[in-house]
């Protein structure tokens, strides 16, 4: 017999330090119950998760999946239709982010469709108020009662301990929004809980305790949540409201600090929504903190529901470079993304959109910038330029097709720069996007040498800015305790892509050749494979006492670098002169190889000039 084991919500499960949180770890890390196929859903990855586990990542509805949605369930193949409700959601730019919850977004589809007085949602707050109304109405439809309907209009209207409930889960370090049933019940009353568990709000689950009956049979209780944590943020924010208006500035702000916005953001922007005087004191706070600016300007959108109110900010954010970072907090990724959102739907010019060590390996997914926090950047129709860098940026050809694809869709776009360590791959030119070429769009490329490459969107080649010459190397420095393994990482690509570079330095990593000289192996573990375009190579060792051995090794490295042309030490002591390299020292001497050194040798100990005399070997002294 094979058992299934479902763990959903890791994230939010209330007892991950008690002795029954460490027997769902020893699950999970197949400590315990190694046979058995174990599923779990989470936000994050446990410390013990199993590196060999099958991973899948849901985002939401992307656009293929709205489409298939739309066709098979609201409108059947009615393509004006759904083109209609597709339009509306981008009219809608406040509710993009929502409607990526399937739920929200199948309420957004039908609505659009059916309600004749649908209107275009000023804010999330109205969206979501008109959605419980809907819940609440749709129930009533059923009922012909009149007494049923006056008690269901009551529980819809007075929620005031429900909303309580929901605030002080919400509050407490671990979210604790999970409640037995009779503690529920015995706050809110069975008949409000009943209605709102047919609503659909509310779910019960029948959860296995440690405990057992005297047979030995295993005892249930019941257990309650919402069905979706926005609607414990809506109902918690009715309460959250009422304390902004209640408390004094310094009451508000220590309150606040125990709501992060970044989890909690649909809390503060629903409470600023729903009262106006309560939401000014929200937004001040939030402006008072690091990164709190960009998502005040979407709590202010929430009070009014005017673009026209929070637009001259929106301009003045937009005037200058927008950046996203890799050490912004999520909160702050996704109050920029949704600003580009309002600024384009409302025609606000972007200046530039600055990408700094944050877009992910895949560079795009679904046509929009993929970040490494999983949030999605779509085309912008008002952006004008794209920077994206990052020390470690790295694009292969097929993801450059994707990132140009992408810069196509950006209606007003009229450059893309990318920074980076060493020029980039050629792209064939078959796969450059017209509309690239049509608008005349710069694509350069910046390397940290400064040097400036632009694509030419005709060939697909990287030219050297100024002139027709195609790419050149870079300079790189290698460190010690430093990133060192991507830089190995692109000067392997380089080498490999055929793209010079002009210089190496390895600083304070004591590189050892292996026995044939094929590899470096540096202090740090790793290995620096041959180079076949390599011109230039120091090695920087401060004090460093090389054998005639190791001396050989970087010698014979060296030699098989088709391209180089100098090698030099620095700082080291070497032996006078190398011995048993005749045949290195030969091929050194037919490249026409220079091997310098500011060293000291074993027979003269003050630093100084010298050069390696390729016929003798000796270390001569330069004038």
């Amino acid at each position: 017999m094979s058992v299934a084991i479902i763990l959903d919500g890791w994230d939010e499960y209330p007892e991950l330090d008690t002795e029954l949180g460490g027997y769902m770890r020893d699950i999970i890390s197949a400590r315990a119950s190694p046979n058995h196929d174990v599923t779990l859903t989470t936000r994050y990855l446990p410390k013990d998760f199993p590196a060999t586990a099958r991973r899948v990542r849901l985002t939401g509805f992307d656009d293929q999946a709205r489409d298939q949605y739309i066709r098979k369930t609201v409108v059947g193949d009615n393509d004006e239709a759904v083109e209609q409700i597709k339009q509306r959601l981008k009219d809608n730019p406040v509710l993009a982010d929502l409607c990526q919850v399937p739920l929200f977004f199948v309420m957004f589809a039908h609505l659009a469709h059916e309600k004749e007085e649908f209107k275009r949602f000023r804010s999330v707050t109205d969206f979501f108020s008109f959605m419980i109304k809907c819940f609440h109405d749709h129930l009533r439809n059923k009922v012909k009662d009149r007494n049923v309907e006056k008690q269901s209009r009551e529980y819809e209207d007075k929620h005031t301990e429900l909303s309580a409930l929901a605030y002080e889960g919400l509050i407490k370090p671990d979210q604790q929004i999970v409640w037995k049933k009779e503690e529920l019940i015995r706050r809110l009353g069975e008949g409000f809980y009943e209605h709102h568990k047919r609503i659909g709000m509310l779910v019960e689950e029948e959860v296995i305790t440690d405990q057992t009956t005297a047979d030995g049979s295993d005892v249930y209780t019941s257990e309650i949540r919402f069905y979706h944590k926005l609607f414990c943020e809506w109902y918690a924010a009715y309460h959250l409201a009422e304390l902004a208006i209640t408390q004094d500035e310094a009451e508000l702000s220590r309150e606040l600090e125990k709501l992060d916005p970044y989890d909690l953001q649909y809390l503060y922007r629903f409470a600023c929504g729903l009262r106006s005087e309560a939401g000014k004191k929200i937004i001040s706070y939030l402006q008072s903190i690091e990164g709190g600016e960009k998502f005040a300007v979407l709590c202010i959108l929430e009070q009014t529901g005017k673009v026209d109110d929070i637009k001259e900010t929106v301009k003045k954010l937009c005037a200058d470079t927008i950046p996203i970072k890799r050490g912004d907090t999520k909160l702050l990724q996704r109050s920029t993304v949704q600003l580009i959102d309002i600024a384009s739907s409302h025609k606000i010019p972007i200046s530039c959109l600055h990408l700094d060590r944050c877009v992910s390996e895949a560079v795009t997914a679904n046509g929009n910038l993929l970040l490494n926090s999983g949030l999605h950047v779509p085309p912008s129709s008002t952006l004008e330029t794209i920077e994206i860098s990052g020390k470690n940026l790295d694009i292969p050809e097929e993801k450059m097709i994707g990132l140009l694809a992408y810069a196509g869709e950006c209606e007003k776009l009229r450059r893309l720069t990318l920074q980076c360590l060493l020029p980039l791959t050629a792209v064939p030119a078959e796969q450059i996007p017209p509309s690239l070429k049509t608008r005349n769009i710069e694509v350069l490329l910046l390397s940290v040498e400064e040097l400036v490459y632009h694509l030419n969107l005709i060939q697909g080649k990287w030219v050297k800015h100024g002139s027709g010459t195609t790419q050149t190397g870079g300079y790189v420095e290698l460190n010690v305790g430093t990133e060192d393994e991507w830089r190995v990482r692109e000067l392997t690509r380089a080498s490999a892509a055929g793209i010079p570079i002009s210089r190496v330095v390895i600083d304070g990593c004591s590189p050892v050749a292996d026995q044939s000289g094929s590899s470096l192996a540096l202090r740090s573990q790793l290995s620096l494979p041959i180079l076949s375009t390599l011109q230039n190579l120091l090695i920087w060792d401060e004090d460093r006492r090389m054998d005639n051995a190791e001396v050989v090794g970087i010698l014979s490295y060296t030699a098989q670098c088709s391209a180089v042309e100098e090698l030099r030490f620095d700082g080291q002591t070497l032996p006078d002169c190398v011995q048993g390299a005749e045949s290195t020292l030969i091929t050194l001497r037919s490249k026409n190889v220079s091997v310098w050194g500011y060293i000291n040798t074993e027979s003269s100990p003050d630093l100084g000039d010298r050069y390696l005399d390729l016929l003798s070997g000796v270390w001569e002294v330069s004038n």
